[in-house]
């Protein structure tokens, strides 16, 4: 896994790689150190069975909830009123 992940960068990385033809494309292929199954996905651009071969995952979900603000609750703080327990109760 971690030669077709290099491999797959370093196509990333080379602008010429990137938007190169089959041929150049097969070219590295025949040095690369990965077994002909992902070969096969790479050339054909087979996302889906290169994700299953690599075991990953195609969609990840990830969201960011924003913090509460410290301002506020510092005000809140300041206005709590402090009472008994008779004014609690009674009130």
């Amino acid at each position: 896994m971690k030669n077709v992940i290099q491999l797959l960068e370093k196509i990333g990385q080379t602008a010429t790689l990137e938007k190169s033809d089959r041929a150049q494309l097969e070219k590295m292929l025949v040095n690369a150190e990965i077994d002909e199954a992902s070969k096969a996905a790479i050339l054909e651009a087979d996302v889906d069975s290169l994700a299953e071969l690599l075991d990953t995952r195609q969609k990840i979900v990830a969201f960011l909830a924003p913090a509460e603000d410290e301002d506020e609750d510092a005000e809140d703080d300041g206005k709590e009123e402090i009472c008994s327990n008779d004014e609690a109760i009674s009130g």
